[in-house]
């Protein structure tokens, strides 16, 4: 059956503006589950035309038409298990696997097997008997929504069957069956369920699988998680228990759009270094990854930016907001450059935060309304940058521009708001940390340029223009970058006595080193607001280290600080006095000045020194 799909004007221009409640949210689930089903289909298709080995072995046919007869049935069920996370991230697996030609063929077979194991998933929860033919992958079977089957064949063939009463689920592979009622959190369970998570507060329910078995889980670049423990789970339940209360009591449009739009959280493994990790997948939207929260607001702050994530993902799954271009480009909440289409997506994620941290600051008391204040500020500075920019594209289509209109709308209702004075100024200095590291790692002046302006300073000629300096802006490795000054921000604002402690107490280095690995006095004076102590001590480490970026970037961001009127090309473009710096080094023995250096090559500009703002 065919059917067509309309979004009302309305919910549009609420997503456009940030929001969209649980209708508009049951809008984009029920277009997205006509992709999904026509997706399911195309898998049939592509096993039969490229696999046909696996589609007689995995009874396609048959599978088809029981999916077929539990969607007359009970279409819930099938629109329960095809708009699980997972399916979508399967589906696509399989036609990039199949389609792409260089897909790597390897796990077609169990890829393409799992096709039984979601027809059954459907069927048994419509409570009707059925058997179908699934793929048996590591020792193991998942039946998405359900559970993890585990068995002793390591790989093969086996059969899901039920006899209609919805009581029991039997899996038989070889000589052994396993029935769902032997599933249960024991060590050495055959069955590992799918745990489902519940909270209730004044009468509002969250209802969220806690997904740490599905293979199909996953998002690119980052490690899942293990199993987790009874005790680990329950940790996860109490943070999410916290979050829940959190949105309920202070933001409720968002409570309602995470209860109808936020469908599983997966675990990732937060790895050695432990950093603050989470992630949406578009071929997967309503699952969120993330590490494991430190509190209730961390899960909170999560599941509102991916949230706007996986909104976004669903509405250009069926609209086009703008196109893609091969330019990389500058996104405040990233370390590496990011394409146009990444930059739409980050936009609307930031200003969802925006919005959570311009209500919850209301709320918050102590340093806790200190921290939403800064993290308030920085959002909407770097929404605000972003949409700017985009403002200026090509790109957007005229639906996209729509959109755009409305972020603009929301994030200029924020910006009329006034905010504290030292969390407004920690912010801009966390901003232009980012920024100026950002173009210090990703932007990389033309060498043949540096050269000759090494020769005309040699030589005492005046100095080129140094904004005409040509450069190429190349993708990063993709990871957190060292930011002394943002952890410092926290630290101050957080722990205000033990920031002015180390304030103090600057000729005690153990002291720094204990407190935040990495950072330097010249970053504590920074953050502490001493802009002219912080230009001396800078000074002197590029002396030690002229390679460290950190000293160049804290450098550029105190003469920001002072307005100094002789550098602007520092602040403008540090990359260009760097690279030209350590030229000079490496033929000389000795870096300038690099104060000296950056007003030398800006006596002929006229940058300003708000280019970043």
């Amino acid at each position: 059956m065919n059917e067509t799909h309309r979004l009302f004007r309305a919910d549009f221009d609420a997503l456009a503006a940030g929001g969209g409640g649980p209708s508009t949210l049951a809008a984009l689930w029920k277009m997205q589950l006509s992709r999904r089903i026509l997706l399911v289909h195309t898998v049939a298709e592509v096993a039969q035309e490229h696999a046909p080995e696996v589609f007689v072995a995995g009874r396609f046919a048959e599978a088809l038409a029981v999916l077929a007869e539990t969607r007359r049935a009970v279409p819930d069920a099938v629109a329960d298990v095809l708009l699980n996370p997972q399916i979508g991230g399967w589906i696509m697996r399989c036609l990039r696997t199949m389609l792409d030609p260089a897909g790597e063929r390897s796990s077609a077979e169990s890829d393409l097997g799992h096709f039984g194991a979601v027809v059954a998933a459907a069927a048994w929860r419509a409570g009707l008997p059925f058997e179908t033919t699934i793929r048996v992958s590591h020792g193991s079977v998942m039946i998405p929504t359900v559970g993890l089957i585990r068995t002793e064949m390591l790989d093969g063939w086996g059969r899901a069957h039920a006899d209609g009463s919805g009581e029991t689920l039997r899996i038989s592979v070889g000589d052994e069956t396993v029935a769902s009622d032997e599933m249960g959190p024991v060590a050495g369970s055959r069955w590992l369920p799918l745990r489902q998570l519940r909270c209730v507060v004044d009468g509002r329910s969250l209802e969220i699988a806690l997904d740490d078995v599905d293979p199909f889980r996953g998002f690119a670049g980052l490690r899942n998680a293990d199993r987790l423990t009874s005790t680990e789970a329950a940790v996860w339940k109490a943070r999410l228990d916290e979050a829940w209360e959190l949105l309920v009591r202070y933001l409720p449009d968002h409570a309602e759009a995470i209860a109808a739009g936020v469908r599983c959280l997966v675990p990732l493994d937060p790895g050695p270094e432990k950093r603050k990790l989470s992630a949406t997948s578009t071929d997967a939207p309503g699952a969120v990854g993330m590490i494991p929260p430190t509190d209730g607001l961390d899960l909170a702050v999560t599941l509102v930016h991916e949230l706007q994530h996986t909104k976004l993902a669903v509405l250009q799954d069926a609209v086009r907001l703008c196109g893609s271009d091969d330019e990389l480009h500058y996104a405040p909440w990233r370390y590496d450059p990011r394409p146009l289409t990444g930059m739409f997506q980050g936009v609307y994620a930031y200003l969802g935060l925006t919005e959570f941290w311009g209500v919850y600051r209301q709320a918050a008391e102590g340093p806790g309304a200190q921290l939403a204040h800064f993290e308030f500020a920085r959002w909407r500075e770097a929404v605000r940058r972003v949409i700017r920019w985009l403002h200026e594209s090509s790109l957007l289509t005229a639906l996209g521009r729509d959109f755009l209109v409305g972020m603009r709308t929301s994030i200029e209702r924020w910006c009329a708001e006034a905010v504290p004075a030292l969390p407004l100024a920690l912010a801009r200095v966390a901003s232009a940390e980012h920024w100026t590291s950002w173009r210090l790692r990703n932007i990389h002046p033309d060498q043949t340029w540096i050269a000759a302006a090494a020769d005309a300073w040699l030589a005492g000629q005046p100095g080129p223009d140094g904004r005409t300096a040509p450069a190429t802006v190349r993708r990063g490795r993709r990871g957190k970058a060292t930011e002394p000054h943002l952890e410092l921000a926290y630290l101050r604002l957080r722990e205000p006595d033990r920031f002015d402690a180390l304030r103090r107490d600057l000729g005690k280095r153990d002291a720094l080193a204990a407190a935040l690995p990495g950072a330097t006095v010249a970053d504590v004076l920074l953050v502490a607001g001493d802009h002219v102590a912080a230009t001396r001590a800078y000074q002197r480490e590029i002396t030690r280290t002229p390679e460290r970026i950190e000293a160049w970037t804290g450098l550029a961001i105190a003469h920001r600080g002072l307005r100094t009127a002789g550098q602007p090309l520092l602040v403008a473009r540090p990359e260009t006095v760097r690279a030209l710096h350590l030229y000079i080094g490496e033929r000389t023995g000795t870096g300038p000045d690099p104060e000296a250096l950056a007003g030398w090559l800006g006596e002929s500009s006229a940058q300003t020194l708000d280019e970043h703002g």
